[in-house]
């Protein structure tokens, strides 16, 4: 019997995504991501700018047809400068961490954002957060302590199994 895991484009896109509702529901996978972009829309914290990125965001499914934050600005009648492009990762950043809508970034061709809709789209998405985290770890290991790093990460993975770090608040 094969016991090797599976790498990361085999495994269910949603597993991690919609695992607990996957289990108690038999809605399709297309209906539960629309489902989760539709309830973001009706989130009263939302302005409605932001829900102008969702929508343009929404329309580019998949890594291939990934919108640069330039163009989510010109489609919203905005000047691309550093100060806006900022605003769009915040806004994006806000629609993944606090309303779960599954938002990819590309960081390789095609440049920018998308719905993540195939176990591809979600490799492409969390291997450059993969990199970046574990990039800021060899930085905080080099100024502190092994132990201190463990430490840090310990009581960071239970602070997010229970839901205590909040996201950044928005400016």
């Amino acid at each position: 019997m094969n016991t090797k895991p599976q790498p990361d484009s085999q495994r269910g896109l949603f597993t991690p995504l919609f695992a607990a509702r996957r289990e108690s529901s038999p809605v399709s996978e297309q209906d539960l991501l629309d489902g989760r972009v539709s309830a973001a829309m009706r989130d009263d914290l939302l302005e409605e700018a932001q829900r102008k990125v969702l929508r343009i965001v929404w329309l580019h499914r998949g890594a291939q047809n990934a919108i640069k934050a330039e163009e989510i600005l010109r489609q919203l009648g905005r000047e691309a400068n550093e100060n806006a492009r900022r605003w769009v990762k915040g806004t994006i950043e806000d629609l993944v961490t606090r309303l779960g809508v599954p938002i990819g970034g590309s960081r390789q061709k095609p440049y920018g954002y998308f719905l993540i809709v195939t176990a591809s789209d979600l490799d492409i998405a969390i291997q450059p957060l993969r990199h970046e985290m574990e990039s800021l770890i060899r930085r905080l290991r080099s100024l502190t302590s092994k132990q201190d790093v463990a430490r840090m990460f310990g009581q960071t993975l239970l602070k997010l199994d229970v839901g205590d770090l909040e996201p950044r608040p928005r400016k």
